[in-house]
């Protein structure tokens, strides 16, 4: 009797034993399990955060780009405008505009009215507008980007799209510092939570998705800064081409070539004739030039 107690109590020992064991394992399965689906969420996470990263970076890039271009925004599209005057009220440039630039501009249009009379809502007698911007906003709805936009890869792409309704641009400019000018720009992709979320920041309205801030530091061009500055025509003809008068960089050059390799301005024109090929093909201007002349259309 005492062997047959002793082997069902051993029988009960191993039936407890392997309970025990088979819960840690499952327990044990559970956790593993939890910790794996907590890291594929994590990763999920990390990669989204990461294509929303560098969706906004090329966004960024993009509205950096038009405002050192200088453009004309359309503002439905967010694309460049080729008809684009210093008047018009989209000009980015005018958020580089100082006050006593647009007083120049305007002391112009007193004494040519009827030439620059597009500036006659900034310059005219009794005008409320001011050609200065201190602060400019357009948006671009996500749903207007086709495949010709600048920006379709990075708004329409299902891998790296911003999920967003709307991105606003957003410049702000402090254009009367003395030697700098500072503009903010500030990006922003939102959710629409009703019709009217595009026109205010406010949170009820709207749902920010993500955001991107950068400050661009523009310097004024000093006088120092370039190369050559006339009141009048550069010509670059020898004097049989120009009459007496020329302006002799190519003479005195020893291989007869001239390289302009900071900026040049001019208040008339540049004459590059074409004399034995020498001086249309021996003339270089490595940056900006500016003329004031009948060629003030080219630069």
């Amino acid at each position: 009797m005492k062997t047959k107690l002793l082997w069902a109590s051993s029988k009960g020992s191993s039936l407890i034993i392997t309970l025990a064991v088979a819960g840690v394992l499952t327990g044990a399965v559970l956790y593993v399990n939890t910790k794996v689906e907590n890291a594929k969420k994590t990763l999920i996470a990390i990669t989204n955060d990461s294509k929303t990263r560098f969706a906004m970076a090329g966004v960024m890039s993009y509205g950096r780009y038009i405002l050192k271009s200088r453009f004309c925004i359309n503002l439905s599209t967010g694309i460049p405008d080729p008809n684009c005057k210093i008047s018009n009220a989209n000009n980015l440039e005018r958020l580089l505009l100082s006050n006593s630039v647009a007083l120049a501009f305007c002391n112009y249009y007193q004494k040519f009215p009827t030439i620059s009379a597009d500036l006659a809502p900034y310059c005219a007698v009794g005008a409320t507008q001011k050609l200065p911007l201190r602060e400019f906003q357009f948006d671009i709805k996500t749903s207007q980007i086709l495949l010709a936009h600048p920006l379709y890869s990075l708004l329409a792409n299902t891998d790296y799209g911003l999920k967003g309704d709307f991105i606003r641009f957003k410049y702000s400019s402090t254009a009367d510092e003395a030697h700098s000018t500072r503009i903010n720009v500030k990006i922003t992709a939102m959710v629409c939570k009703s019709t009217d979320c595009n026109k205010t920041d406010d949170k009820t309205t709207n749902h920010l998705v993500a955001k991107a801030v950068s400050e661009q530091i523009f310097f004024q061009n000093q006088i120092n800064q370039f190369a050559l500055v006339l009141n009048r025509t550069l010509n670059l003809g020898p004097p049989n081409v120009h009459g007496a008068f020329s302006d002799n960089y190519l003479k005195a050059s020893s291989d007869h070539k001239i390289t302009f390799g900071s900026p040049v301005f001019l208040n008339n024109d540049i004459n590059l004739p074409e004399y034995n090929n020498i001086v249309s093909d021996n003339v270089l201007f490595n940056s900006h030039t500016g003329v004031a002349g009948a060629a003030s259309n080219i630069s």
